[in-house]
Protein backbone atom coordinates (compact mmCIF):
# COMPACT_ATOMS: atom_id res chain seq x y z
CA UNK A 1 0.00 0.00 0.00
CA UNK A 2 0.75 3.35 -0.83
CA UNK A 3 0.34 7.13 -0.44
CA UNK A 4 0.28 9.35 -3.47
CA UNK A 5 0.21 13.15 -3.00
CA UNK A 6 -0.50 15.28 -5.62
CA UNK A 7 1.55 18.52 -5.55
CA UNK A 8 1.78 21.97 -6.88
CA UNK A 9 5.20 22.70 -7.41
CA UNK A 10 8.44 19.67 -7.64
CA UNK A 11 9.91 19.95 -4.43
CA UNK A 12 9.58 17.20 -1.55
CA UNK A 13 8.66 20.12 0.44
CA UNK A 14 5.82 21.47 -2.24
CA UNK A 15 2.18 21.48 -0.99
CA UNK A 16 -0.10 18.26 -1.22
CA UNK A 17 -3.42 19.50 -3.22
CA UNK A 18 -4.43 15.89 -3.21
CA UNK A 19 -4.11 12.87 -1.02
CA UNK A 20 -5.26 9.10 -2.12
CA UNK A 21 -4.10 5.86 -0.76
CA UNK A 22 -3.76 2.96 -3.04
CA UNK A 23 -3.59 -0.60 -2.57
CA UNK A 24 -0.96 -1.31 -4.99
CA UNK A 25 1.74 -4.05 -4.12
CA UNK A 26 4.13 -2.48 -6.48
CA UNK A 27 5.66 0.66 -6.66
CA UNK A 28 5.18 0.34 -10.58
CA UNK A 29 1.73 -0.03 -10.75
CA UNK A 30 1.69 2.87 -7.84
CA UNK A 31 3.39 5.18 -10.47
CA UNK A 32 1.41 4.37 -13.18
CA UNK A 33 -1.69 5.32 -11.16
CA UNK A 34 -0.43 8.57 -9.94
CA UNK A 35 0.18 9.66 -13.80
CA UNK A 36 -3.13 8.90 -14.09
CA UNK A 37 -4.28 10.39 -10.83
CA UNK A 38 -2.58 13.46 -12.34
CA UNK A 39 -3.55 13.96 -15.53
CA UNK A 40 -7.49 13.22 -14.47
CA UNK A 41 -7.23 16.14 -11.56
CA UNK A 42 -5.17 18.43 -13.52
CA UNK A 43 -7.99 18.28 -16.23
CA UNK A 44 -10.60 18.39 -13.60
CA UNK A 45 -8.78 21.29 -11.41
CA UNK A 46 -6.82 23.36 -14.15
CA UNK A 47 -6.56 26.25 -11.39
CA UNK A 48 -5.11 24.02 -9.49
CA UNK A 49 -1.42 24.38 -10.61
CA UNK A 50 -1.13 20.48 -9.57
CA UNK A 51 2.00 19.83 -11.38
CA UNK A 52 3.85 16.68 -9.47
CA UNK A 53 3.24 13.59 -7.08
CA UNK A 54 4.95 12.15 -4.67
CA UNK A 55 4.65 8.34 -3.64
CA UNK A 56 5.32 7.72 0.39
CA UNK A 57 5.21 4.36 2.23
CA UNK A 58 2.42 3.69 5.00
CA UNK A 59 4.50 5.65 6.95
CA UNK A 60 4.59 8.33 4.81
CA UNK A 61 8.45 7.95 4.10
CA UNK A 62 9.53 8.42 0.52
CA UNK A 63 10.04 5.16 -0.88
CA UNK A 64 13.60 3.40 -1.74
CA UNK A 65 13.26 4.40 -5.38
CA UNK A 66 11.92 7.95 -4.83
CA UNK A 67 14.39 8.63 -1.92
CA UNK A 68 17.38 9.81 -4.21
CA UNK A 69 14.42 11.21 -6.99
CA UNK A 70 12.52 14.66 -7.53
CA UNK A 71 8.94 14.11 -7.21
CA UNK A 72 7.44 13.29 -11.26
CA UNK A 73 5.64 16.11 -12.82
CA UNK A 74 3.61 15.78 -16.46
CA UNK A 75 5.46 18.03 -19.08
CA UNK A 76 2.74 20.13 -21.63
CA UNK A 77 2.23 17.12 -23.71
CA UNK A 78 1.07 14.81 -20.64
CA UNK A 79 4.21 12.86 -20.66
CA UNK A 80 6.04 11.79 -17.62
CA UNK A 81 8.81 14.23 -16.97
Amino acid sequence: MFKIELTRGLGWNSPALAVILTMERYLGDAEKFARQLLKGYQAENPESGASGYRILDTRGQATEGERNLKPRCLGATGEAV
